[in-house]
Order: structure tokens, then sequence, then C-alpha cells
């Protein structure tokens, strides 16, 4: 048996400040896939809530995420994932205890959320995964995500059931 290649097993990227380990997709430097736990509940104050460009997918691994999106409250349980036009103000946080997410953003989402990470710098990093709006004004179009990806159309949870919406 082979041991660790590097043409084919990647080893992450560990941010130990943010509970977060990161792996890039090698056959799409643009694309890069996240685990992180959240600990904090969702933003209780909507202009905590942040829009970017870019394409996001997320999965649920353990306990139960509350997605905000816009005016609408979405629990996403283990097991479930999500995918949504992240032009929509958006933040997620745990309920009932922390959760493990394990995401996939393109490179326009990863530098939305990596802006939100510097500028929170004073606020607890774990607590919640916002976004800043960012507007460029020559922004490229978004790259295409591999076609592992869910099609883009709205708001996608998938799981064992039906998404709920949270009270």
């Amino acid at each position: 048996m082979e041991t660790a290649s590097d043409d084919v097993i990647i080893s992450p990227v560990i941010d130990s400040a943010r509970g977060r380990m990161q792996w890039p997709v090698k056959g799409d430097p643009g694309v890069t896939v996240v685990r992180q736990r959240v600990t904090g509940p969702p933003p209780d104050n909507p202009a905590r809530m942040r829009a970017h460009p870019g394409r996001e997918w997320l999965v649920v691994l353990s306990g139960t995420a509350i997605l905000m999106l816009g005016h609408r409250r979405f629990r996403v349980e283990t097991h479930q994932a999500a995918e949504f036009p992240t032009m929509l103000p958006h933040a997620m946080g745990a309920e009932g205890g922390p959760c493990d997410v394990l995401g996939i953003f393109d490179r326009d989402a990863r530098r939305g959320h990596q802006r939100a990470a510097r500028e929170a710098e004073g606020d607890d990093p774990d607590a919640t995964l916002a976004c800043p709006v960012r507007r460029r004004p020559h922004a490229r179009p978004a790259r295409q995500l591999p076609t592992f990806l869910p099609k883009p159309g709205g708001v996608a949870c998938a799981g064992a059931g039906r998404p709920s919406v949270a009270a």
C-alpha cells in the first residue's frame, strides 16, 4: 500500500483559532473545501448578515445549523445539505450546541468569507459564518464550479428529510 502521495492525498491547512480545516481542490484551484465547527447562535441583528458574489454549498456533518437567508431561517440538520444564492444576505449559527459543517466555496465566495473573518477580528470568529458585501467596480463573472456540485437555482436543502424552516 502506498503512503500519502502529493498527487492523490491532500492534507488540510488547519486554522485552530477559527476551528477550521481547509483543502484546495487540485483539479480546480478556485474551489476550496472547508470544515468548520460553528459554536454560536446565528446573529440576531440582520445587519450582521452579508452578501457577496460566488457560489456556496454546505452539508451539516453533526449537530444542527440555522441558516439565515434574507428574512428566512432554515434549520439544517445532520446529513442535510444547502445551496443558496450568495448575493442574498446570509449568516449561519448553531442550534442546541456546536455543529460541524463542510462547505464548498468558489473563489469569490471564499474571498467574501476571508474578508468577513478579517473584519470580525474583534468578534468571536467561531461564533457565526457571515459574509461581507463587497462591490468591485470591475468584478469578473463568477467561475463555474465543478460538475460534482449541485446546479444553482435558489435555496436547496437536501438530506434525510425535507428542510425545516426554523421558528
